[in-house]
């Protein structure tokens, strides 16, 4: 059985390599990344790699007087080098905020004779031990460290970014990159994008302040000001293009006769106060030009120092709401939380068939559940890799054996998350893989209050309707978007039809009448990439819903280009005696002969004759035309 992963600062591998080291009194050189070219090209393309021959590789001692690895860690601390990795860089200083996040990451805390250390990274949703060297990328001439580094002399960052690139295969394959990516890397918590031309100022304002109250960890990314398509800095407004930032506090500045203060915690928020936000950029230089930068007249001897500001080109910066969302394209908010356990595991699959996995939560509370794969940039170009569609559902397993449904998730990307409140029990997670190439793994993990173990069980251990009544469940949360044949004269009849964001679509349908059944027809001739699933099948299924049954028709949506245009014919049929009877009571009488009498009723399906002979010696005979 495949142990769940969790993580753990210590690494017995580690520490056995790192005791033979001081015990043979031998440099530590890793051979998964050695300090050679390769390491520094990665799958870079025969005719750029010659502009990696310009470094070579040297340890700390080389180039730092007292080389230290966690003595001071802090967000102005991170300086981005030659590497266009600021999406890396500018993560990291976010998260050094808080530096006991970052020292967690180490197994080793202090400089060590071996020249080896441990970082922990989440790699596809799995913590993995990352053991390196302290070799580094160095300038020639220099020879001084060539790409991240710190004013400090600590090489945390340096060893951040080594690790980094080793998962990765290389430095090369580490320049350009989205910060949500290292965001889950290095805290294993889900991140989420906003972007800033959606929603209003007041949306964002309270999204991100609410967020630096919980201790969230957040970053941004620059629009391509001055459309240049790289990251130079505008001469105007001083904001690099498409360039990466960390997102480090806000405040809101209240204009009163005395004075500006900051906004008390308590006092009631208001559109009329100025309202900043405090980004740094991981050059630890060149900063925002406009209202509150470091020049601005905004600033007033007190603000100053309520806020503990200084005017120097460090990369730190403020720069107000309103040009915050012009200037930035998106920002990233991770839910990190010190008090979540994190637990994970792999599994293989097939495109066919969907993977059961059974877990338990003991805590009620909020969690987090997630699916990786593996990331594309460990695949050469020549791979031709892409994410797959990957779908997830979690249902909760209710005393009587039923199932409720609690969330899902689809999409075909790195990872792929949903958030859901949860009450103690037993878990199942139902996952389709429709895999587009070779690459047949994924990860679930599951973060929140209670840590958990996975076990995988067969398909045949779930009731064979289990995924249909998980969608019927759904579809019925929400009352108010059912709808009624009541145009049609059925208002005891009724329907939905949804197509949801997770690629599944259903029709479904509710016969509460006591008599009439429902013939639905169902037709899917306009729509492309759509999946019926059985029972049902063809272009055109139909459904029959009898008296006090639902039905639901459930399809999939095979790819993100796929669309459903389907139009429903309904017929209603009522049973036999319940015609007779009603058109005996409410039809209109034809004849009535001794013993014999004949009603008739139209209604929506044509028209009803009862023809009633109680005598016990006459027959009636009637030629319909």
């Amino acid at each position: 059985m495949i142990e769940t992963n969790n993580f753990k600062s210590e690494s017995r591998k580690f520490n056995s390599l790192l005791d033979e080291c001081l015990k043979s009194k031998n440099k530590y050189q890793d051979e998964e990344f050695k300090p050679c070219p390769d390491s520094l090209t990665g799958f870079c393309e025969p005719k750029l790699r010659s502009k990696y021959e310009k470094y070579c590789w040297a340890r700390p001692e080389e180039y730092y007087t007292n080389p230290s690895i966690l003595k001071q860690i802090g967000t102005n601390d991170i300086m981005q080098g030659a590497l266009g990795d600021c999406y890396l860089l500018g993560t990291i200083s976010a998260i050094a905020k808080y530096p006991e996040r970052i020292t967690r990451l180490f197994s080793s805390k202090t400089i060590n004779n071996a020249g080896i250390y441990c970082v922990q990274i989440c790699v596809t949703g799995i913590w993995e031990d990352v053991i390196i060297d302290d070799y580094f990328p160095c300038f020639k001439q220099s020879k001084k460290p060539a790409f991240a580094n710190s004013e400090s002399g600590d090489i945390w960052v340096m060893l951040l970014e080594k690790a980094w690139a080793k998962v990765h295969g290389g430095y090369h394959n580490i320049s350009g990159g989205l910060v949500r990516e290292v965001l889950r890397d290095l805290t294993g918590a889900p991140a989420e994008t906003f972007f800033t031309k959606e929603h209003d100022l007041d949306f964002h304002w309270k999204n991100i302040s609410e967020a630096i109250k919980n201790r969230f960890i957040m970053g941004c990314g620059s629009e391509d000001i001055s459309k240049t398509g790289d990251d130079s800095q505008d001469k105007t407004s001083g904001i690099a293009n498409t360039h990466a930032y960390s997102l480090i506090a806000v405040y809101e500045i209240k204009k009163e006769p005395s004075g500006k203060r900051v906004l008390r915690s308590g006092e009631p928020s208001s559109p009329y106060n100025d309202r900043i936000v405090k980004l740094r950029n991981p050059w630890g230089k060149g900063e925002w030009k406009g209202a509150w930068s470091d020049d601005s007249p905004e600033w007033t001897p007190k603000l100053k120092e309520e806020l503990g500001f200084k005017a120097a080109d460090d990369g730190m910066f403020h720069i107000g709401l309103k040009d915050f969302l012009e200037y930035f394209y998106d920002y990233q908010i991770c839910y990190f939380n010190e008090a979540y356990n994190y637990s994970a595991q792999k599994f293989k699959s097939l495109t066919e068939e969907p993977t059961v996995i059974e877990f338990e939560l003991k805590s009620p509370g909020e969690y987090y559940f997630s699916i990786n794969q593996t990331n594309k940039r460990m695949f050469r170009p020549e791979d031709e890799y892409a994410y797959s569609q990957l779908t997830l559902f979690i249902s909760r397993r209710r005393s009587n054996g039923s199932f409720k449904f609690i969330g899902s998730a689809t999409k075909a990307d790195k990872e792929m998350w949903f958030k859901a409140n949860c009450e103690p029990g037993r878990y199942v997670a139902y996952v389709l893989t429709p895999w587009r190439r070779k690459v047949n793994e994924f990860s679930i993990s599951v973060y929140g209050k209670s840590a958990t173990n996975f076990n995988k069980i067969d398909l045949s251990n779930l009731p064979p309707t289990f995924f249909e009544s998980l969608l019927m469940e759904r579809t019925k949360k929400d009352k108010n978007t059912i709808r009624c044949f009541d145009a049609q004269g059925e208002p005891k009849i009724m329907y939905k039809l949804a197509t949801e964001q997770d690629g599944f679509g259903c029709c479904y349908f509710s016969n509460e009448s006591e008599e009439t059944q429902l013939t639905a027809t169902v037709d899917f001739t306009e729509s492309t990439g759509v999946q019926i699933l059985p029972p049902y099948a063809g272009q055109a299924p139909v459904v029959f819903v009898g008296p006090k049954e639902e039905k639901i028709l459930v399809f999939r949506l095979k790819t993100s280009e796929a669309k459903a245009s389907y139009k429903i014919t309904s017929t209603f049929r009522r049973s036999i005696d319940v015609l007779i009877n009603t058109a005996n009571k409410q039809g209109q009488n034809q004849l009535t002969h001794r013993d014999i009498s004949i009603n008739s009723l139209p209604h929506q399906g044509g028209l009803s004759v009862a023809l009633n002979n109680s005598s016990e010696d006459s027959t009636y005979i009637q030629t319909l035309s």
